[in-house]
């Protein structure tokens, strides 16, 4: 069984980098290979992806989901969309009936997206996870790469940081997608929040 602060975890990559994924129907044998069957997967495995810089986040996590991961990896990838190989770290969990019930939650149309309902489920170290995946800082200013999520859905993030941490954010264009923007004394107690749980490789993106 998950952990409550496993299950927090999880709830707060699913909102970043954390993607549930069904494995491949495939032929497999038996261990003497001399009979093989049609493999089908029922249900779904979460795969956490980071470049090899974040080796210290990704063994992070993997301390907080050891019992259903595989130990991370790393891999090169050939993108056709650059015309060239990159390298990745992954983290891939088992599949589990609970992440066919989170896919459902999640990706109700097949596309992810964020309720009030998903956001109200999130924690502290939720929050500190999605902020490690999808944060940056540039200057006085923090960022959460919400790029995905349309502009209806951003509103709500921003509702829900006002009536939940009485955070001020903002929503920001970029090119044609949004995403959202913490500014200022915003910037600073949103920062000060997740601070505890923030590894020492992630510390740079804090404002304290």
């Amino acid at each position: 069984p998950l952990t409550n602060a496993a299950k927090e975890v999880l709830l707060g990559t699913l909102l970043g980098d954390g993607s549930l994924v069904k494995p491949t129907s495939h032929w497999t044998w038996n261990k003497n290979k001399t009979k093989k069957w049609w493999c089908g997967c029922r249900h779904y495995k979460l795969t956490i992806r980071h470049s090899p810089k974040q080796w210290d986040y990704i063994n992070w996590l993997y301390t907080k989901l050891e019992p259903i991961c595989r130990i991370p990896h790393e891999r090169r990838y050939f993108n056709p969309k650059m015309n060239k190989y990159y390298s990745s770290v992954d983290l891939v969990t088992r599949t589990l009936s609970y992440f066919t019930r989170l896919r459902k939650i999640y990706y109700p149309q097949g596309k992810k997206i964020v309720t009030r309902k998903i956001l109200n489920k999130l924690t502290i170290l939720s929050l500190a996870v999605w902020y490690m995946d999808d944060g940056t800082r540039n200057k006085g200013r923090i960022w959460l790469a919400t790029n995905a999520f349309p502009y209806e859905q951003q509103e709500i993030i921003q509702k829900y940081f006002l009536e939940k941490w009485n955070i001020k954010v903002s929503i920001v264009k970029e090119r044609s997608q949004f995403k959202i923007s913490f500014n200022g004394d915003d910037a600073i107690r949103f920062s000060h929040l997740i601070e505890p749980f923030i590894i020492p490789l992630m510390r740079y993106k804090l404002i304290l």
